[in-house]
């Protein structure tokens, strides 16, 4: 997930924002924040008038053309990059809508970690890494340096638009036990009544991820569609619920908080946001929960693409 500033204030309601479908205003730049990344045109070619990547014999190759053929050999490609982009675009227009605001000096920082990581995993440095992305990538280093610190901002961004959607919304932060069996939850919930730390026991005996911190989940976000969202907000804070069928196996879960809503201006909501995420990173279900949001508040519409290809569009 990689992801800029906007340029009005703009509050948050409770659920994060509208429900409905409003068209992001074209993205604009930050005033004060030189990063070096034109918004208008993130992911465009250097000139976007050319349709065309190559000519051979007086023969035109086009960008419908290279699209074509990656579509029928690297599908899978082609479309994980295209919905990075759109994640990547949806993040602008959330940034704008929110008023978001970059310090240059952390977008420096993050800048410099990512050439390190670069740097570390070729184990080349310097002007070494210059040579290295010429001769290996066939890229201009200067112009890769570019495009990395716009990858940069737009994860610097993203991270800052998904943790506000999060604090904005009605939400549970929970922890859970994963079994195999219902026999092994129910005796795992009697050891938890009798007084036993549920941080010791899902470390020990769930196989779910979060077994490490303790079964400490990012927070699960008010929706009547799901079961687990549905079952956290009917338990009362503090108490303990299963065990509960899963696809994965048998759940215990704990409903450690119901934290109250944070919202307003940026220059409110912002400090919130930056010092959770200090504390807690941006993990793939808050992610998610995220991007189905903003697909029912933006339009997304793909079939630009698929005409491009010659796909046909899948009806409404």
């Amino acid at each position: 997930m990689l992801l800029f500033a906007a340029c009005q204030v703009a509050t948050v309601g409770p659920d994060g924002g509208p429900t409905d479908r409003d068209q992001p205003k074209p993205p604009r730049p930050a005033p004060g924040l030189d990063v070096g990344v034109d918004l208008g045109s993130l992911g465009a070619t250097p000139d976007e008038a050319s349709v065309d990547v190559a000519v051979v014999a007086g023969e035109p190759i086009s960008t419908a053309a290279l699209l074509t053929r990656l579509m029928h050999r690297e599908s899978r490609l082609v479309f994980d990059t295209v919905d990075r982009l759109v994640s990547a675009r949806l993040a602008l227009a959330e940034s704008e809508r929110l008023g978001i605001l970059l310090d240059p000096g952390t977008v420096d920082a993050s800048m410099t970690e990512a050439v390190s990581a670069l740097e570390a995993g070729i184990g080349l440095e310097g002007t070494e890494l210059d040579r290295w992305l010429m001769e290996n990538l066939g890229l201009d280093p200067t112009r890769y340096f570019q495009v990395l610190r716009d990858e940069v901002v737009e994860e610097l961004l993203a991270e800052r638009a998904m943790r506000a959607f999060t604090l904005a919304s009605e939400r549970c932060e929970l922890s859970v036990i994963l079994s195999e069996t219902q026999e092994e939850s129910a005796a795992l919930r009697a050891r938890l009544d009798a007084g036993e730390s549920f941080a010791d026991l899902a470390r020990e005996h769930s196989t779910d991820p979060s077994y490490e911190d303790g079964g400490r989940l990012p927070p699960i976000l008010r929706n009547e569609m799901a079961p687990l969202a549905r079952l956290a907000f009917h338990t009362e804070v503090g108490s303990l619920a299963g065990p509960v069928e899963q696809k994965d196996g048998w759940l215990l879960l704990r409903i450690d908080g119901r934290p109250s809503p944070v919202v307003g201006p940026w220059s409110v909501v912002g400090p919130a946001v930056e010092a959770d995420l200090a504390l807690t990173p941006i993990q793939d279900p808050e992610y998610w929960q995220w991007r189905a949001a903003m697909g029912r508040r933006y339009l997304i519409d793909l079939g630009p693409l698929l005409d491009l290809t010659g796909e046909p569009r899948l009806a409404q």
